[in-house]
């Protein structure tokens, strides 16, 4: 699926990408019988849609509503998601489809400086049957909370230009506005003429909603001018260059066949604040459980772990520590007298069978193909709503992990070429919402990798209170306490709070030919355009 870009001096900055037909045929078509397709095949990288301004304006109409879409990783359509429709009213689409829907992500916008984009909001956020879409803040003024978080049959939207120099007011980038389901609005976005080109992106901005709504999909990226911020030297070398959205989804029982979004914010916020007494979690009938919203979807035998707490509100409560690792890299060891229940961690399980998968512009573990020794700009969009993403570059056939230079970040480019402080700038570290702009070039030999690497040597073991479910065919699947743990190598990266796990996003693979390769050193002028001066 080619990206419509921007020309300069009589050539394309961004190359489309050819990718197989019939794995976009699956890809977009979200309803309907699929052809069996092997899931360990990974798929060509390919960004998303475009949608660009023509005259001057872009004006399209984003519908938000539960849809389903394509994960590669999954069979069969993966259920419960929020999703945008959208349709084209003034500007194009990069491949000639002005409306569509089932999109993940959602379409990339593309206006110059100066111009205008118009976004119609027609709000279908209801009939919703996603039981663990919820929001705590909507539980009923002086009645308690209940065992469950409530599930919402319809939401309130609204939408976000973020880190675009817009106003803030009226129909605008307001992020106060309240949209009803069922009622709409109009965003009008005035671009400046002299807002610097780049990478931004827009979603879902509706307060104590933005989390939940941007996770299941409603986000995606707003491009001022080219992604790159228009460095000259990229300019006048042709560089190719690249947009990377990094998400991260959970589908619980991947492995086994289900194909559902699950939210995993949910044992957050589900109350234990009675304790179980007896032997109501051997027995299952303690309530509520922590489990998935679906587990007793998953075959006999299925287990799910979670980190546990009971009790009254405390700085103990550590729910939702590892709830972005995936399941098969946790050991479960139980408690000393609660059953034979401990189950050792899983590295060896292939990734495309991870229930939480990191993935670019929706696809898990793309492959990119690339001449050696070219060239060329990754813009990487942390796009998702809690996740910190700590990357790492990697030539395969040497184990030489590159510097990384970096040469803009959220949308304005730096005055000259930067290293990241962490690993002696071999790795950089994304937290949610941030964008970076990357100089990268492709080997001599071999492929070129972009992962989430694991915790270096010197790093510990890292543990909390856990509990066990186990399905037993029955609505009161048994429950055991103990300790869960999780090795360095699988963790890449811990904020205090939540850690996050080391996985591959992307591996580059040597293309036929050579490339050309454009120096980007350490305090190397780039001479972009910026609103900054130096001090």
């Amino acid at each position: 699926m080619p990206r419509i870009s921007r020309t300069l001096a009589g050539y394309v900055v961004a190359p489309a990408i050819v990718v197989a037909a019939g794995f976009w045929a699956l890809r977009i078509e979200a309803q309907g019988t699929a052809a069996a397709r092997d899931l360990a095949v990974r798929p060509a990288f390919a960004e998303p849609v475009t949608l660009t301004s023509k005259d001057g304006v872009l004006e399209v109409t984003l519908t938000p509503r539960q849809s389903t879409a394509r994960l590669d990783t999954v069979a069969t359509p993966v259920k419960n998601m929020l999703l945008f429709d959208y349709s084209v009213q003034r500007g194009t689409a990069s491949d000639g489809q002005i409306s569509r829907g089932h999109q993940y992500p959602a379409p990339t916008l593309q206006v110059e400086p100066g111009e205008r984009l118009i976004i119609h909001i027609n709000n279908e956020l209801r009939n919703l049957t996603i039981p663990d879409f919820y929001d705590p803040k909507y539980t009923p003024k002086g009645q308690a909370v209940p065992l469950y978080p409530t599930m919402m049959t319809s939401a309130p939207f609204n939408l976000h230009v973020h880190g675009a120099h817009v106003s803030p007011r009226g129909n605008a980038d307001n992020v106060l506005l309240h949209v009803d389901a069922g009622m709409s609005n109009t965003y009008v976005y005035d671009i400046p003429k002299n807002m610097t080109p780049g990478t931004f992106w827009y979603h879902s901005h509706l307060h104590t909603l933005t989390a939940s709504q941007t996770y299941y999909g409603l986000a995606g990226m707003l491009l001022v001018g080219r992604a790159d911020s228009e460095i000259p030297l990229v300019t006048k070398n042709k560089i190719p260059i690249r947009t990377m959205l990094l998400q991260y989804n959970m589908v619980f029982d991947r492995m086994g066949g289900l194909a559902q979004m699950t939210n995993p914010n949910w044992p957050q916020w589900v109350s234990t604040l009675t304790p179980p007494t007896g032997n109501e979690l051997s027995n299952g009938t303690y309530r509520p459980s922590l489990a998935p919203v679906n587990f007793l979807e998953s075959k006999k035998g299925t287990q799910w772990a979670t980190v546990w707490y009971a009790g009254p509100l405390s700085i103990n409560n550590m729910r939702g520590r590892f709830q972005f690792v995936p399941n098969n890299l946790q050991r479960f060891t139980a408690t000393a007298g609660s059953g034979e229940a401990n189950v050792a961690a899983d590295p060896s399980l292939p990734d495309y069978k991870r229930d939480v998968q990191f993935t670019v512009n929706g696809l898990f573990e793309p492959v990119l193909r690339l001449k050696p020794g070219q060239t060329e700009i990754w813009v990487l969009a942390n796009v998702s709503d809690i996740a910190y993403m700590n990357v790492e570059l990697t030539e395969t056939a040497t184990g030489y992990h590159p510097k990384i230079a970096i040469v803009g970040q959220d949308g304005i480019a730096y005055g000259e070429v930067h290293y990241p402080h962490e690993q002696d700038g071999t790795q950089l570290l994304i937290p949610p919402a941030t964008r970076f702009a990357i100089a990268v070039t492709m080997p001599a030999k071999g492929s070129l990798r972009l992962s989430l690497p694991g915790l270096g040597s010197g790093a510990r073991t890292l543990s909390a209170p856990g509990v066990l479910y186990t399905n037993d065919g029955t609505p009161n699947p048994p429950a055991h306490l103990g300790a869960l743990s999780i090795l360095p190598s699988a963790i890449s990266y811990a904020d205090g709070f939540f850690i996050f796990p080391s996985q591959t996003l992307l591996d580059a693979d040597p293309d036929a030919g050579q490339g050309v390769t454009t120096a980007f050193n350490p305090g190397q002028k780039l001479d972009a355009p910026t609103p900054f001066h130096d001090l």
